[in-house]
């Protein structure tokens, strides 16, 4: 192909992702001392400089097991704060609450057990209450209330 055509392709494929960059991705905590946790199945581990913790995060009593909310970027995860219940932000309408379900995107997409995933500050939600949420291959991560 001609020089122009490649340029562009070029361009057009430098915003692609691949399955690996999801906005968030659950962690579990591996280890106390030094505090380290894994992502995606175990393959991932990160410890030390490479972990970063926000203050609602690093104020939790971590045990071996425990899951997180994470968020990876470079070559550090940031871990955001510890699931209740086992990139993009949305905001997410609470559409029912036996079973505990979310919709976002105009009621287009909706998350319940298995791919809801809360964190430990959200809670006491009622139909109609929205939430700020993130989506990534594991299902939606709700944060809290707005």
């Amino acid at each position: 192909m001609s020089y122009d055509y490649d340029f562009a392709k070029k361009l057009k494929e430098m915003n692609k992702k691949t399955p690996y960059e999801a906005a968030w991705y659950r962690a579990v905590c591996v280890k106390k001392s030094p505090l380290t946790f894994s992502i995606i199945d175990g393959n991932l581990m990160y410890s030390d400089e490479q972990l970063s913790l926000t203050a609602v995060a690093s104020a939790k009593d971590w045990k071996t097991g425990d899951e997180a909310g994470s968020i990876l970027s470079g070559e550090g995860l940031l871990i955001v704060d510890k699931l209740a219940i086992e990139g993009t932000w949305y905001k997410a309408t609470c559409i029912s609450i036996a079973p505990l379900t979310f919709s976002i995107v105009n009621g287009r997409y909706s998350f319940k057990e298995s791919t809801l995933f809360l964190t430990s500050s959200a809670g006491g939600f009622a139909v109609g209450d929205t939430a700020a949420a993130l989506m990534s291959h594991d299902g939606l991560l709700v944060f809290d209330k707005f």
